[in-house]
């Protein structure tokens, strides 16, 4: 047999950027759960340890902080929304988050 379709059926897929993609993905997002404004430097430790390549903690800190630049900017442009919208109606606030919870994806 020829060393083509011993790779073909090989079951293990040598190592591409779509596995780190994905470590990328869920540790962004458990550092959203534990913080969502900053990386703390106990976090960035445990990942250190956990994973000892420096480019893939940059890639999990720069893709976080664009993360958290977008959730900032849409709830900036939504709150804009809003306050535009009930402005002149002088709505409590209370009232003003039911009626933004209206607008909920």
């Amino acid at each position: 047999m020829s060393s083509d379709s011993d790779s073909k059926f090989n079951r293990r897929r040598p190592m591409d950027d779509k596995p780190k993609s994905n470590i990328v993905e869920n540790e962004v997002r458990k550092l959203f759960k534990e913080n969502a404004h900053h990386i703390s430097s106990t976090a960035m430790y445990k990942l250190r340890e956990k994973y000892g390549d420096e480019e893939l903690l940059d890639q999990i800190q720069d893709t976080f902080i664009e993360r958290s630049r977008e959730v900032r900017k849409r709830a900036k442009k939504f709150a804009r929304l809003i306050t535009e919208r009930y402005s002149n109606q002088n709505y409590p606030l209370h009232i003003l988050l039911k009626k933004a919870l209206k607008y909920k994806k």
